[in-house]
């Protein structure tokens, strides 16, 4: 497993937050009070001076627009969907309010109206970035990840320095296994944004599964000193102090990590390993237990239950967990050598063939590898264009 899914991929929450000032509202000329309605900062102002503009003009299909997506942008969604259903029924030609209804869509997590949109919006205005990089967090949300991709290199191609674009498709390239790609992305959010909070612990996630720990460290701390509720890297940098055998460092931020986010099945696994190793097979059986309750079929879970069965003595539970992650289709890599690991383990128990390596994969290590990828955080909005 990789600490990432899928966002949770599928994702475990119901979206990732908007890149809210790349669909900033439209300038419309003629007076202070269509500027305040078009302005990107203040939300309320933006929501009193489009009504003023409204009970004016019932008519507004602009304005109807901009308010809509300054409701959007506190996270009214009902009202902002209201709002830009309006403008749309007025203007079916408005792009920019299909763009900013399908985020809507999305953020109520219900995707196949946001694509639907976003199609609309691409469609209308083919050069439309803020579309294209939220149709692909829908597809990824959908966990669609060349779709997801594809949308996400043509927001980029769009605008070379959309931030939240690139932090977007870090995520979907480490899901896809390839982390240098994956640390360039993050590495360009940063650059746009340093203080890029869901960048840097997707960095960081990405440098400690490549055992790159000391660099994982530091962007995590980091991370985490901007946004202290960021459950994702207090379990990502618990699991870098598991593997540099600080285990008390360890418990005290998987700990905090489950206090923040109780569902995030990653961090019971990592506890669950610390656990283990501290020969607390009955802590790390509860752990690793609720794990698989929150994620059933995760890889790295089930043969770290089973190696911990196999600790206690209780070899048919052990066999069985090591037996399931066989049964599971491997579609990445490190499932590919959660597999390998699982064959061995059931080798040396006696219960199977001898751990064969998969062509062009790497052997699994002796040591259980790092868990995986499962959902990064919610990702915070890029600063105004």
């Amino acid at each position: 497993m990789r600490f990432w899914t899928g966002l949770a991929l599928g994702c475990a929450f119901a979206a990732l937050a908007s890149p809210a000032s790349a669909q900033s509202a439209r300038p419309g000329g003629g007076g202070s009070t269509r500027e305040d309605c078009a302005q990107r900062y203040n939300h309320d102002l933006a929501i009193r001076a489009c009504s003023d503009l409204l009970r004016r003009s019932p008519r507004d299909g602009w304005a109807y627009g901009n308010r809509g997506d300054a409701y959007r942008m506190k996270s009214m969604y009902d009202i902002a969907i209201a709002d830009l259903s309006a403008a749309i029924k007025i203007n079916p030609r408005d792009a920019f309010s299909y763009g900013s209804r399908g985020e809507s869509y999305r953020m109520k997590g219900q995707l196949d109206l946001a694509i639907s949109d976003f199609d609309q919006a691409i469609m209308l205005n083919t050069r439309d970035h803020f579309s294209y990089a939220s149709r692909g967090m829908a597809w990824k949300q959908k966990n669609q990840l060349d779709r997801a991709l594809a949308d996400l290199d043509q927001a980029i191609m769009l605008d070379p320095n959309y931030g939240w674009a690139y932090g977007i498709r870090g995520e979907v390239l480490a899901l896809k296994g390839d982390d240098d790609a994956a640390i360039r992305d993050f590495s360009d959010a940063l650059r746009v944004n340093p203080r890029d909070w869901f960048s840097l612990g997707g960095r960081g996630a990405s440098y400690r599964f490549k055992r790159q720990l000391d660099l994982a460290l530091a962007d995590l701390s980091a991370a985490i000193s901007i946004n202290p509720r960021d459950a994702f890297s207090y379990s990502n940098r618990g699991e870098v102090y598991r593997l540099r055998k600080e285990l008390d460092r360890a418990l005290i931020d998987l700990d905090q990590a489950i206090r923040l986010d109780p569902r995030t099945a990653f961090a019971f696994t990592s506890r669950g390993e610390v656990y283990r190793e501290q020969g607390d097979l009955a802590r790390a059986l509860a752990d690793l237990d609720e794990a698989l309750r929150l994620a059933p079929n995760d890889f790295f879970s089930l043969v770290s239950r089973g190696e911990t069965y196999a600790a206690l003595g209780d070899r048919a539970r052990a066999m069985d967990d090591f037996n399931a992650v066989l049964a599971l289709p491997a579609r990445t890599r490190w499932e590919t050598e959660e597999q390998s690991r699982a064959r061995r383990r059931l080798a040396e128990l006696g219960a199977g063939p001898p751990s064969t390596a998969t062509p062009g994969l790497p052997t699994a290590p002796a040591d259980p590898p790092a868990p995986g990828k499962v959902p990064m955080p919610v990702a915070p909005p890029p600063p105004p264009a």
